[in-house]
């Protein structure tokens, strides 16, 4: 059902139901599947708006990645957290925790990961000067 409300459009059942389905996951030993429906709430926190939430399952998701020993996936936890943190107008967080993302990126060789964070190291740059500019 979570799958189902978010294809439709009904996130606020979708959230509702990723934290039942999210529940029943807690305590099982599958960290992997725990991590991709927190995953899942994260992405639609952030799509709401809703900027606290998404840091939050943002965060758990960041310490399964940890937990499990996935650098990428913690690379990636630690980008997600820096987009929030942009969306927030908090620059300066935002690029420390792009910074721990490039950093892991370059230990495991990935690339096109290295790439990524340098576009987001970029827009968040640019965002930071409009935000000065503006205000």
């Amino acid at each position: 059902m979570f799958t189902g409300y978010r294809l439709i459009g009904d996130y606020t059942k979708a959230i509702e139901c990723g934290r039942k389905l999210l529940g029943l996951l807690s305590g099982c030993e599958d960290r992997s599947r725990e991590g991709s429906v927190t995953l899942d709430l994260a992405k639609l926190c952030k799509d709401q708006f809703n900027y606290k939430e998404a840091t939050e399952f943002y965060g758990k998701v960041l310490k399964i990645m940890v937990e499990v020993g996935n650098r990428e996936g913690e690379g990636v936890s630690y980008g997600n957290l820096a987009g929030v943190f942009q969306s927030l107008g908090k620059y300066r967080k935002a690029e420390e925790y792009h910074h721990k993302s490039l950093a892991i990126m370059k230990e495991i060789g990935d690339r096109q990961g290295e790439a990524t964070v340098y576009g987001d190291l970029a827009g968040n740059s640019i965002s930071a000067s409009r935000a000065i500019w503006q205000g």
